[in-house]
């Protein structure tokens, strides 16, 4: 209301001058001095990232405003006190030369007020990674570059840090800080524009790696073994390049990580091996330390038979005889029982010190005449290393536990006088040994040498006692 009289008797005074040119010319003089007066009271931010921002000024009367210099704004009304205008849609970039003009009724008053000058800034940060840390690496304080398309500082998150703190716009690298053995999945960064924007990027996953990889035998080479390629199992806490030291190779040269690696050995001779190693170099040249490989022996070779006998070769009632078997090399599987055939006569376990050696007693069957036996051994055994040995046989043994009988037994004539003779003839079912005329009793007579060309037929000759009658004889 106040203003609204002023501003009325202001016109009332202009009426006066007009009327009154001369009487009262120093009083509209005074009157014209009378000014507009236009302040900032919020100035636009310095850097913002909004378009279209706020302008806050004051007016001490109202008025129309115009706007001059890059920037507009649809708002021309003023009014007396604090007018917040609109910008008009402006680009990025710097505005200095931004003017409000207020102008009062009838162009009776005008004033222009200059903007502070501020920054927009509406493009989106990028952040982009350029290179990664190279992974694996044996760097613990690697390098990591990116880019930004502005200047602005940089904050760290996960597990990796830098002393780097700023960025320009282009490509950035920094080193992050040092860091222990392992993965690195969760690191990032964090830049941040000067209007306060943020953007995040995760820094690529990576590992490092300072530390030779462990190597550990976890199948040996079976020993012996008659396969000049055998297997063999170890594992790694790495995957690496394996290398093979000693008198072993093989064609497999890489391992993998966490698992177990099987490799076949390249064809070895037969003998004993106990200087082979491996070695597995990861992809950073750390070398693991040397595995031996347990001692194993390849044997390809079948074992054969030194010598099989049986002794002696000729048995009656009441022998036994040993039989021996001696193999070229300590056999497996091998089992008396199973693996030899000892016909006319029973053969218990055989045993042995050494599983070369091997003996046993051989006991013939009863009752028995049998000249033509052999102890044969089958291919069924093998040795250690599981190669098969061949067939043997004894050589020929005889059994005769059965009791030699009388096929015929005479003498003729059988009626005899004085100064007569008569043959005996005795006829066994086999030759017999330890065989006179002693061991014939006789009566009434003697009887002389009994004599035989085969052991089997004997003959004698019989002569009575003189003076003797007897009408029965017996030879028993």
């Amino acid at each position: 209301m106040k203003n609204f009289l002023i501003y009325c008797l202001f016109i009332t005074l202009s009426i006066i001058v007009n009327s009154c040119e001369e009487g009262f010319k120093d009083e509209s003089t005074t009157i014209t001095s009378f000014s507009l007066v236009l302040k900032e009271v919020t100035a636009v931010p310095s850097l913002t990232t909004d378009t279209t921002p706020n302008y806050t000024f004051s007016s001490n009367i109202a008025g129309t405003s115009t706007y001059g210099g890059s920037c507009s704004s649809s708002t021309t009304n003023v009014i007396q006190g604090n007018n917040t205008i609109t910008l008009d849609s402006l680009s990025d970039g710097t505005y200095s030369d931004c003017t409000i003009t207020v102008d009062t009724a009838n162009s009776w008053l005008i004033n222009s007020l200059t903007m502070t000058s501020f920054t927009i800034d509406s493009t989106a940060e990028t952040l982009l990674e350029v290179t990664a840390v190279t992974t694996p690496t044996n760097d613990t304080t690697p390098n990591y570059t990116f880019s930004t398309n502005e200047a602005g500082t940089l904050t760290y998150g996960g597990s990796c840090s830098s002393s780097t703190t700023s960025a320009i716009s282009g490509n950035n690298t920094i080193t992050l800080d040092s860091l222990s053995d392992g993965t690195y999945s969760d690191c990032t960064i964090t830049f941040t524009n000067s209007s306060a924007n943020s953007i995040t990027m995760s820094i690529s996953s990576f590992v490092i790696d300072t530390t030779a990889p462990t190597v550990t035998q976890v199948t040996a080479v079976t020993t012996p073994t008659n396969d000049n390629t055998p297997n063999y199992t170890f594992s790694t806490n790495e995957a690496g390049t394996i290398t093979y030291g000693g008198s072993c190779s093989s064609g497999t040269t890489s391992a993998t990580s966490g698992n177990n690696t099987t490799i076949t050995l390249v064809s070895l001779s037969d003998g004993t091996y106990s200087n082979c190693t491996i070695t597995v170099t990861d992809s950073l040249g750390h070398a693991s330390s040397a595995l031996s490989v347990s001692t194993f022996v390849v044997d390809t070779t079948p074992p054969y038979v030194s010598s099989f006998t049986i002794s002696p070769t000729a048995l009656k009632a009441g022998d036994t005889a040993t039989v021996r078997l001696v193999f070229s090399e300590a056999v497996a599987s091998f089992s008396s029982d199973d693996d030899i055939t000892h016909p006319s006569g029973t053969l218990p376990a055989m045993t042995s010190s050494n599983n070369i050696t091997w003996t046993g007693t051989f006991t013939p069957t009863t009752n028995t005449q049998d000249n033509g036996n052999i102890i044969t051994l089958a291919n069924s055994y093998t040795d250690t290393a599981g190669n098969t040995g061949p067939a043997a046989a004894t050589s020929n043994y005889e059994v005769d536990t059965r009791p030699p009988s009388v096929s015929f037994f005479t003498i003729s004539p059988t009626a005899l006088k004085a100064g007569g003779n008569a043959t005996v003839t005795l006829v066994f079912s086999e030759a017999v040994a330890f065989f006179s005329a002693a061991d014939i009793t006789v009566a009434n007579g003697t009887l002389g040498t009994m004599t035989s060309s085969n052991n089997i037929t004997w003959t004698g000759t019989f002569t009575p006692t003189a003076d003797t009658e007897e009408r029965a004889i017996r030879f028993p």
